[in-house]
């Protein structure tokens, strides 16, 4: 799937989700897209695990903006490679999880809602997202250089 194709697929369901306040919540998302979520402990690793066709499995985390990326990259494979077969899923591993990072940065950071009158610190704050998820969303919009203060369109 093209990335213009991911954009298209998470504003169509930031629609039917009435999205109204920043930040996602990514596990309420999650049962928008009709999967059941379940919190067990993994033996003590940070996992969030696909189980069966629509089941989300969060195991314990300490760190809630790592929980929020997880949970947002297992969604988007399932809702933009759910239909695909196991063993397609392994030859192409690579490019699915590609893909479902790029999903992970249309809907953790709203194209709709980004303002690049605000500080890279204060998108952080509203996103709940770390430096790396920001500025690869950032570059995937074609924003130019940042500085500390601002970032600047080319």
């Amino acid at each position: 799937m093209k990335y213009l194709q991911i954009e298209d697929t998470v504003n169509k369901l930031f629609e039917k989700y009435n999205l109204k306040e920043l930040p996602v919540d990514v596990e309420n998302f999650a049962r928008f897209v009709n999967l059941d979520i379940f919190y067990r402990d993994i033996h003590g690793c940070n996992k969030v695990v696909l189980v069966k066709p629509n089941y989300l499995i969060i195991s314990n985390f300490e760190d809630e903006i790592k929980k929020r990326i997880e949970i947002a990259h297992v969604i988007g494979h399932y809702v933009i490679h759910s239909k695909l077969s196991h063993r397609i899923m392994e030859i192409h591993h690579k490019i699915f999880d590609e893909e479902a990072d790029h999903f992970v940065r249309a809907l953790l950071i709203p194209l709709i809602s980004v303002n690049l009158e605000l500080s890279r610190e204060d998108m952080i704050n509203i996103y709940k997202v770390d430096r790396c998820t920001l500025d690869t969303r950032l570059s995937d919009l074609g924003c130019g250089d940042f500085n500390e203060k601002k970032i600047n369109m080319l």
